[in-house]
């Protein structure tokens, strides 16, 4: 009986600090819903990658410009840095940031779209795989730009991201280029120590180090 009348205690005092946290608006209704249809193997999944994560800083708002176009994105960004030298911080850009190899992202980008970006970082100890990372993700109702979002990133707030980190723009393996079938790459803002910047690829089946963070970007009205 004292087992049973403690777990019940712990069952309405978990009750009522849900409660609480719905009226606060600290869980919607649709977060509800969405927790409540994973299997139970994806919510045990969900809780332990939600404890490999901490928020590393908060870059606020980014927007779409008005003249964006999906067709051919890289290449103007690949015109504006070696032809044009828009950004004198860039260091590296790799070869493999093309329109061929990453033309169907999840999110398309569309002029007019607002975005939050919220970066997050491995708690410490901690390493986490792709598939925890798009978990983690997916329970902040976050979408997945892929690479144009990286590069959205890079052209309005890469001065907010903490130096000495690398940050991901996490997609589905299925979107993402099987590069030389060696892996999947995953798009990459490398924030150096010295003030400079790199745009890398990162392979989806190693995971993440302890010095690289992911990028979350959820729809703003």
């Amino acid at each position: 009986m004292y087992f049973e009348r403690k777990t019940m205690d712990t069952m309405f005092r978990t009750l009522d600090e849900f409660q609480t946290k719905v009226a606060k608006g600290d869980i919607t209704h649709a977060q509800l819903d969405w927790f409540l249809n994973l299997t139970p193997e994806n919510r045990n999944f969900l809780v332990v990658a939600a404890k490999k994560f901490a928020m590393l800083a908060d870059l606020g708002i980014v927007t779409v410009p008005d003249d964006y176009a999906h067709e051919g994105r890289m290449f103007k960004f690949q015109t504006d840095v070696l032809q044009a030298g828009k950004y004198p911080d860039l260091d590296m850009y790799s070869s493999g940031f093309t329109d061929a190899n990453f033309e169907t992202p999840s999110r398309f980008l569309k002029s007019g779209d607002r975005f939050r970006v919220r970066a997050f970082t491995q708690v410490a100890g901690e390493c986490a795989s792709g598939d925890e990372c798009l978990l983690f993700l997916s329970g902040l109702n976050a979408v997945y730009p892929g690479a144009q979002g990286a590069l959205l990133v890079f052209e309005q707030g890469r001065h907010l991201l903490p130096k000495n980190r690398k940050y991901t723009s996490m997609d589905r393996a299925v979107y993402l280029w099987n590069a030389y079938d060696k892996g999947h790459a995953v798009p990459c803002i490398d924030a150096r120590a010295d003030g400079k910047f790199d745009l890398q690829l990162l392979r989806y089946e190693d995971g993440l180090d302890a010095q690289t963070a992911i990028l979350c970007f959820t729809e703003v009205e």
